[in-house]
Parts: C-alpha cells; structure tokens; sequence
C-alpha cells in the first residue's frame, strides 16, 4: 500500500510541473485532451507569461532539472537521439546539470563502516570530510590508505536507489502510453530506451560494475601509450564505495591552447583521445561512453587518464563490421555501398527502394566532403545519417547512438584543444587496418576456424540433441495444446484487461485534469474531487492486477 501511495504521490508531482512548464503543448494539436488541459494551465499568468517568454526546449530542461536527478540522466541520455528530437531540444537537454548539494560526512562514515566493517580508520589513514565533486548518484573524497596510497573514494548516495526505482516506474508507463497512442513511434523503440536507461542507472548504482568495467578499460589499455586508467582496490570496494587509485592532473578543459615549454601538448592530447577512442570500438568492442572534459584527466606529463565507468558500452562484432564498411563507402564515396551495407545489416526493410536510399545517402556525403577535411565532423555525418535512415524505417540502434553521441562529445572536446584536429584521417588508418585484419586472407583464416569449430560442437551434439527431440514429442510436450477449460481462463483474463485499460483510462483522465487544476492554481474544490476519483480507479486497477 505503501508503494502504491508514493508511486501516486510521485505521479502527481510529475505531471504538477510538467503543467507548470507546459511541456505538453507540442502533443496539444494532435490529442484534443491535452489540448484542454494545455489551455487550462495558462490560466494562470503566472504561468501564461512563463509559456510566452520561454522557448519548449528550454521549458523542457527546466522542467526535467526540477524533476530531479533521475530525469536529468533521463534527459541527458535522450539528448543523443537526433534521430528523435529536433536539433534545437537536443542541444538544450545536453545543457542538463547533474550538480547537487554534498550529503553530509557523518552518512559518508557510517557507509563506509557499515560496508567494509569496522571504523573507518582501519582502512584510511586519512579522509578528506569535504568532497572534491558531488553529483545525484554518488560523490567522491581524497583519501590515504593504511600503505600510504592517495585514492579516490566514492560513495553511494544514501536512498537512492528506491528514489530511481519509482521514477523507472513512472518513465516506464509513459513510454507504454507513447508506444499506444503514437504507432509511428514505435520503431523508436521507447520501452527498450527506457529498459536500457533503466539498467544502465541500475549498473551505475552498483559499484563492483564499475569496478569491473574499470578494470576491464585497464587491461585493453596496458600497452597503450599516452592512455591510462586507475587502479582499483577491490579490498576497499563494495557495492557501494568503490576506492580508486588518484590522478595527479587537472580537467582537460583547463589545458592551456598554448602551453608553455614542459607543459602537454594540446594536439597530441586531441588526436590520442580520438585515435584511443576509435581502437575501443574497433579493436575492444567496449568503450567508455561518458567521455566528457570532468571525466578526462590529463597528468602534468600529458598522459591521459578516463575517470567515471558509470555508462561504458559494447558493440558487437557484426556492428562493427557493419560501421567500418558504412565509413568506408563514405570514405570511398561509394554511397551504393552505403545503402548495400545498410540492407545485409538488416537495418532496413528488404523492400527497401535502394536507389533512393542511394540518393539520400549521397545528400548526406557531399556536402560533408565537400569541407576542408579538418572541418569534416564523424559524429556530424553519423548523426545525419541516422536522421535520413527514418525516413527508410531504420529501428533505431542503441549501441550505435551512444557511440555517435560520444564521438560527438569527444571531438568537440578535442577541437576545443586543437581546432585544426582531423578526425577522418584519424579513424581511416585504424578503420582500413581493422577491415584488413578481419576481411582480409588472415581474418578469412580465423573465421573459418570458429566456423569449424562451431560446426564440430554441433555434430557432436547432434544425437544428444536428436534424442531430446523424439523424448518431448514421446512426452506430448512438443506442440501447443488448446482446451476448453484454458480458452476459458484466457476469456476471463480478457474481460479484465478490458476493465482494467477502462479504469486506468479513467484514472489517468481524472488524475491530469486534477493535476493541471492545481498547476494552474485553481481552488482545492475544483481540483481535490478529480484526484480523489483518480484515487479510488487507481486503488481499482490494482485490485484488478
């Protein structure tokens, strides 16, 4: 009951500030009864004038930075889909802060000693009481070790993880309503983007994930000249702190464009984040995806140091592949080997009209090459790409659009440093050698090896597989059997879906309209009776369920 009696509660909220900033005005033109209730809310002037002097995008962040940490993240991670958002929402959501007031140390000690066991000083030597940076998940403390190491610790957020919860909760029912009432959307997939978003807050508030991830970046980076990535000390790790080796540098933000004789070269640091960044996903199919300037540290001898292993990501080999021969054909002008590459990826439709494609594909190229190659943005052409392929009814690509957005971060990072940085003539060296390791004779070799391989398991397991099949078949649990008393039960279960949508629709009507009425600050007569009808069709469907 409990559960149920915040989930309302946090809803309620919810759609009082989206009102208050009336978010919803865009959707007004197409469902008459937002239309209503956009019209209700600007009652108010205060509101009204707000509605007028204030562009939707930025009413949008606003509204999402007062709903809190979890819809900032939210916000943040929808900001990448360009394939989604028109340009000017995208770039005003990038603008999100995730800033929040430190929690106090007192929390921060007991954590740590009810995690690691007793007092604190038996694992640190030393702890700064005052934070070096805090955010919405987390926040970290220099610290010594009882072997007299610097480190970094940081340390979980005391309820979080129940706060997120219910704001999942609430995305996921909006992303189901979407899903209904806008088909056309539905390639867009919002209730995987919200599944995935879920997940990744989850990973994000479990820090043996991260740990794991950072330990994991290491190794693909131990041999790997002017990258590295901190320690971790697993012994003074848990699920929620997780104790790092520190970083003598500075943001890379702070890097002087013209540095004097000693100081990091700030061309070298640009091409080794973007040279680094094309050998993860090409040659480790993992990569770092929060590569913005606090998570980039550079040392006073100019070696880079990746912090922060909240949101790495993985890209299949076949994803790759299909990325590496898409750059090429843009390379090679060979836009025909773009929608070809396009079509075997199973991105798109088989019926697909491949001479359009082609053509829309070429729209897409000529002008970025026809640029000086130092102004040629790869995350620029991807982003444009992924905008023309919903026209071909391209499902959206999760994996693909972290790492365009992540490009996206790094290269204006990196020409911020550098501004004559040449991202082309840094990815098609890496791209080309990778096509060739894995195309070419050798990869040929290695491929047909595991296909061997492959094919060797299977036959050794044929019989055993055989068998399995005759005993299911002998057992009568092979194929689907429907009898009355089952059909029964699925009529049943019928008849309460629909009293169910019925309730939930009536409670949903009822609950907005409440909602806007208090937004716009209309008496407790009007507004109260709605919300408490909302209530008992609520309490309704969850008898239902």
């Amino acid at each position: 009951m409990f559960h149920t009696f915040r989930s309302l509660q946090r809803l309620l909220g919810i759609w009082m500030i989206l009102a208050r900033h009336n978010v919803m005005e865009p959707f007004a033109d197409r469902f008459f009864p937002l239309r209503v209730l956009s019209w209700m809310v600007q009652i108010n002037p205060i509101i009204w004038r707000h509605c007028r002097k204030t562009p939707l995008q930025v009413r949008l962040r606003l509204a999402l930075e007062e709903l809190g940490p979890t819809f900032i993240k939210f916000g943040q991670t929808i900001s990448t889909r360009l394939d989604v958002l028109p340009d000017s929402i995208g770039l005003e959501l990038k603008r999100l802060q995730d800033d929040v007031p430190p929690f106090p140390y007192e929390i921060v000690k007991t954590t740590i000693e009810e995690e690691l066991g007793g007092k604190l000083t038996d694992h640190y030597s030393a702890f700064d009481r005052n934070p070096i940076a805090s955010a919405s998940i987390a926040q970290v403390h220099h610290a010594v070790t009882q072997n007299g190491e610097e480190v970094a610790v940081k340390v979980l957020r005391p309820d979080v993880a129940a706060r997120v919860e219910t704001d999942v909760r609430m995305l996921r029912s909006i992303a189901n309503v979407v899903e209904d009432l806008m088909p056309e959307w539905r390639r867009l997939k919002p209730k995987e983007v919200v599944a995935e978003f879920a997940s990744t807050m989850r990973s994000e508030m479990d820090f043996l994930v991260e740990a794991a991830r950072a330990q994991r970046l290491g190794e693909n980076f131990k041999n790997y000249e002017g990258i590295s990535i901190p320690d971790v000390y697993w012994s003074l790790s848990t699920s929620r702190i997780f104790t790092m080796s520190w970083v003598d540098g500075k943001p890379i933000d702070e890097i002087s464009h013209t540095p004097k004789p000693g100081e990091p070269n700030p061309q070298v640091i640009a091409e080794t984040l973007l040279e680094s960044f094309f050998k993860q996903v090409f040659y480790d199919g993992y990569f770092h995806a929060d590569q913005h300037p606090g998570n980039i540290m550079i040392r006073e001898d100019g070696e880079v140091v990746l912090i922060d292993f909240g949101i790495v990501s993985s890209i299949s080999e076949e994803s790759r592949q299909f990325l590496a021969e898409m750059l090429q054909g843009f390379l090679m002008r060979d836009y025909k080997k773009v929608a070809k590459v396009h079509l075997d990826a199973g991105y798109i439709p088989h019926d697909t009209d491949m001479d359009a494609f082609e053509e829309a594909a070429s729209q897409i190229g000529e002008p970025v090459f026809g640029q000086p190659l130092k102004d040629i943005s790869v995350a620029r052409l991807l982003a444009k790409l992924f905008k023309t392929t919903e026209q071909f009814q391209m499902e959206a690509q999760p994996q693909l659009l972290l790492l365009q957005k992540t490009l996206f971060t790094l290269e204006g990072v990196g020409r911020e440093l550098y501004p004559d940085l040449n991202a082309w003539k840094i990815a098609e060296p890496l791209v080309v050698n990778w096509m060739k390791d894995r195309l070419g004779p050798k990869g040929q070799m290695n491929r047909a090896k595991k296909n061997l391989s492959d094919m060797g398991f299977a036959l050794g397991h044929a019989p055993e597989m055989a068998f399995d099949i005759l005993q299911r078949v002998a057992t009568d649990r092979f194929y689907l059997r429907l009898h009355d008393s089952a059909m029964a039960s699925v009529e049943k279960e019928i008849q309460l879906g629909f009293k169910r949508q019925w309730s939930a629709t009536m409670a949903g009507f009822l609950f907005l309209g409440g909602a806007v009425m208090a937004a716009a600050g209309m008496s407790a007569w009007w507004f109260v009776p709605p919300l408490a009808l909302a209530a008992l069709s609520f309490f309704r469907v969850m008898a239902l369920i």
